[in-house]
């Protein structure tokens, strides 16, 4: 531990209202913080171990999917923490592509595209009439399609509810660059906004341009409080707390300015009124050499047990020889202990044929800080990450591209996610070539996937039987049923299951990496997770 240490105060409890993938992230999750804001000051104190959920009934509201600007180059910092931006490379192209799903029997929720503050960019559908009864299965599900297009700025996508319930809806926005300092591919499913959200890899290293975003989708003003933890322990910042988000508006930090010279930082966004969506735009330069860009997205909330997806390694011998300079152009697996309790981690690591042998199995996390273990010790492949823990701890990995210390690089950042449920979208991000990289750490389980097109058609379902302790992969085909795939209903049963999609360049060292959002259609209450 360094002399900065954690700082907690059991009087001062805080209650997180988690809004599963954003059916409810406006006025009924605010008014839910508010009515058991009392409850938090009595909640035990955690030696580290995670404290068990409530569930609260409230109304179901519109998701919101929001989606971060594309990536832009910093060209100042104002006062050392407010992002400045410069004009991006000449060929630097981004897409912004959303679908949401009709009802059982084909009624359609009122959709649109919007901007952040409201104002409609685009209707997609109106909503239909109720009916005396909805339909069983899938028959007559269709989607509707927001049709590609190239965002200026951060946008939503905002589907309504149908007789009371919520409804589901997906956006994904990728990003692509041939030239300039963020040269690479970056994609990332869009959030839904949550006062609660843990972002882990970021590095402010020399050359390494990490800047937080957050917007504020709703009606309701956003006070933000940045929690920061590093190598060396929990980082006391000034400027990282009341930061005010206007209504409709965003804000982009300089994470340097708050936190310089870490390998990979633990960022703790804590919202009160409004909730907001954060992400994290990491991009590397090696002098003049770019070493890529991407999103980072938060991860699953600290837990004793977290799994990874989306491992996925080519080149990986080769990656490891380039030299000093290019340290973070390897795979590695980043750990954070947020709580006040040392964790004792054990690391497991599933392939095709099952369990490979890691270098260093087992890990010692002190209470705080966050480790990088390296994961070039694996052979090239498609892998899922299983972590344990004695204490809660956040996981994410990286992935990289590149072997040609005098060529540019790329890498991306998988989150740790929770298990596939019975109904969950994942948009297929525009261009490259995508797979979908199953895992079932714990035991057998299936999934079913099923193509969502362009035409707005939900395809015919593909099953996939998951041994336990393997990763398996689908290849994303271009089209179906002859029009463009554009995202995936998924569904698995048996044991927990676990997915992200591997997107990478025809041609080139793009990598990216999207998690699946959660789902909160169809339910009729929140988790509500007392912490402090």
């Amino acid at each position: 531990m360094s002399e900065t240490t954690p700082v907690k105060d059991p009087r001062k409890a805080r209650v997180i209202a988690k809004a599963v993938a954003g059916g409810t992230a406006g006025v009924a999750s605010v008014a839910l913080v508010a009515a058991v804001a009392a409850l938090g000051s009595l909640a035990p104190r955690s030696s580290g171990g995670p404290v068990p959920q409530a569930s609260v009934a409230v109304p179901a509201g519109d998701s919101l999917s929001v989606c971060p600007a594309p990536p832009r180059l910093v060209a100042g910092s104002g006062d050392g923490t407010d992002a400045q931006f410069s004009p991006e490379s000449s060929s630097a192209s981004s897409v912004f592509r959303g679908l949401t799903l009709t009802a059982p029997d084909g009624r359609t929720p009122a959709s649109r595209i919007r901007g952040l503050d409201g104002n409609s960019l685009r209707e997609l559908s109106k909503a239909s009439p109720a009916t005396d009864g909805a339909a069983s299965g899938l028959p007559d599900q269709k989607a509707v399609i927001a049709p590609d297009q190239a965002p200026a700025a951060g946008q939503v996508l905002q589907s309504g509810t149908l007789d009371g319930q919520a409804t589901q809806g997906t956006a994904v926005l990728s990003y692509t660059a041939g030239d300039g300092d963020l040269q690479g591919l970056a994609a990332a499913s869009c959030l839904a906004p949550s006062s609660d959200a843990w972002l882990l890899g970021a590095s402010t290293q020399v050359g390494r341009t990490a800047v937080l975003n957050l917007s504020n989708p709703g009606t309701t003003a956003a006070t933000v409080n940045l929690e920061l933890f590093g190598d060396k322990g929990q980082i006391k910042a000034p400027g990282s707390r009341g930061l005010s988000i206007a209504p409709g508006q965003s804000r982009s930090l300089v994470l340097a300015g708050l936190a310089p010279e870490q390998n990979a930082l633990a960022v703790h966004v804590m919202s009160t009124g409004g909730p907001v969506a954060a992400t994290i735009q990491q991009s590397v330069l090696r002098g003049l050499t770019p070493g890529g860009v991407d999103f980072i997205a938060p991860t699953a909330h600290p837990g004793t047990s977290q799994v990874v997806t989306g491992l996925s390694l080519s080149g990986n011998a080769a990656a490891g020889r380039l030299g000093s300079g290019f340290e973070d152009a390897v795979p590695a697996l980043a750990l954070a202990v947020p709580g006040e309790q040392d964790a004792v981690v054990q690391l497991k690591v599933y392939g095709k044929s099952g369990q490979q042998a890691l270098a260093q199995g087992v890990v010692n996390v002190p209470a705080g800080t966050v480790s990088l273990v390296p994961l070039n010790s694996l052979p090239d492949g498609d892998y899922t990450v299983s972590v344990t823990s004695d204490a809660s701890v956040l996981a994410s990995a990286r992935v990289v591209r590149g072997t040609d210390a005098k060529k540019p690089t790329d890498f991306a950042w998988a989150p740790s996610t929770p298990a596939i449920g019975t109904s969950q979208l994942i948009g297929v991000p525009a261009g490259g070539g995508s797979i979908l990289e199953f895992g079932a750490p714990r035991g057998t389980a299936e999934v079913s996937y099923r193509p969502i097109t362009a035409d707005g058609a939900v395809q015919q379902a593909a099953k996939v039987t998951l041994a336990a302790g393997t990763t398996t992969t689908a290849d994303v085909p271009a089209s179906a049923g002859g029009s463009p795939v554009v995202g995936y209903l998924l569904s698995a049963s048996g044991d927990p299951a676990y997915v992200s999609l591997v997107q990478t360049q025809d041609k080139g060292t793009g990598v990216s990496v999207v998690a699946a959002p959660a789902s909160s259609a169809g339910l009729d209450s929140l988790p509500v997770r007392l912490g402090h």
